[in-house]
């Protein structure tokens, strides 16, 4: 039965991944990660701006934004396995730790 979970665990400002937390990997399971993209006529105005304003501010950004074109793209399944382990894991980090950077 497939979850859909943001690893992230909240927002940043649009230019980077934050470091994931332990939900999604600590049982080491096979994930299916997807990541999404934006391109938007208007610069200026980003409809990646989190959850940190009113519904005011959230429709009137979304209204002058313009065209948006967004993007998801679908990656391969991962799922640690011994090659993993023995070539991206030194021991130091939990074990989830190094699959979640991985998949990051």
């Amino acid at each position: 039965m497939p979850l859909c979970i943001f690893p992230e665990g909240s927002t940043s400002n649009g230019t980077s991944i934050l470091k994931f937390k332990r939900g999604a990997f600590m049982n080491l399971r096979a994930v299916k990660p997807h990541f999404s993209n934006y391109y938007t006529l208007n610069p200026g105005v980003s409809p990646c701006h989190g959850d940190a304003i009113s519904f005011v501010a959230h429709t009137y950004l979304t209204i002058h934004t313009g065209l948006t074109i967004y993007t998801v793209h679908e990656m391969p399944v991962f799922e640690p396995n011994e090659y993993f382990w023995k070539h991206h894991w030194d021991g130091k980090e939990e074990k989830w730790e190094a699959f979640a950077r991985a998949v990051r």
